[in-house]
């Protein structure tokens, strides 16, 4: 006699998420090393099927500001974040966004140029932004983890 799995115990098999069933916000708190300072904004599912982000977004943009600020994918703060679960309920993906404390990349290593922007990231089927707004040095570029939890 062979062993088949029952339906009660085998897990369910979540699709990549749609665009149009998430929300983010941010985490209020940040993380810094070594001259690197990293902010997460969380991913909530808000459909009643799970689902998984995995990856990047295609694109990340920083929506707001009168001039394009870089986007970079990678990190310093790689592995910060686990690997990705199906999201239902109350489970949250996270993207951490980076900048770095000190700019070589500003003219002349100037202050900071300050302002607020909306974080928006390109998936296969739409765009997720965040509400609100949060500060971004436009001097320096925004760097991106994979997602995670």
């Amino acid at each position: 006699m062979s062993a088949t799995p029952s339906a009660t115990n085998v897990a369910p098999v979540a699709s990549a998420c749609h665009a149009e069933q998430l929300t983010a916000s941010y985490d209020r708190k940040g993380e810094g090393a070594t001259g690197h300072f990293v902010r997460l904004l969380r991913i909530r599912n808000v459909a009643a099927t799970p689902c998984i982000l995995r990856g990047r977004p295609l694109r990340v943009e920083v929506r707001g500001a009168d001039r394009s600020v870089p986007v970079l994918p990678g990190s310093w703060f790689v592995g910060m974040l686990g690997k990705p679960v199906p999201m239902s309920g109350t489970t949250t993906t996270s993207i951490g966004l980076e900048q770095d404390s000190i700019c070589t990349s500003r003219d002349a290593g100037g202050p900071p140029e300050w302002f607020r922007g909306r974080i928006a990231l390109k998936l296969t089927t739409g765009w997720v932004v965040s509400p609100g707004a949060h500060r971004f040095d436009i001097g320096c570029p925004l760097r991106f983890t994979d997602f995670g939890m």
